[in-house]
């Protein structure tokens, strides 16, 4: 198990286990940072995802679509290196804010 005060990113005090609020031009959605091997592929299904290890961010909420009905998080992208994020904000963690990974609906 991976200590929760394992920090990716001190100055924006991201730790293992934190939700984010990822910025992208498609819209924003949450994800929960990660630490481990995950999948990266940023071709959009043109090349074989690469086998990764390190800190990575886990979309959590899949269905979300922006105001064009396209959908934020392509399955390409649910996975993804924080070093490839454009802009994200910390804003809570799963053990103490469980609330935030409900989706709508539930």
């Amino acid at each position: 198990m991976i200590a929760r005060n394992l920090c990716f990113d001190e100055e924006k005090g991201v730790f293992v286990g934190d939700l984010i609020n990822v910025t992208t031009w498609f819209g924003n959605y949450i994800a929960s940072v990660k630490f481990g091997e995950y999948e990266q592929d940023g071709s959009g299904d043109e090349y074989t995802p690469a086998k990764c290890f390190g800190f990575y961010a886990e979309a959590t909420d899949l269905d979300r679509t922006n105001e064009a009905g396209y959908v934020i998080v392509p399955d390409y992208l649910v996975q993804n290196s924080l070093f490839r994020l454009d802009s994200y904000k910390r804003i809570g963690n799963i053990y103490q804010n469980p609330e935030l990974l409900k989706t709508e609906g539930e």
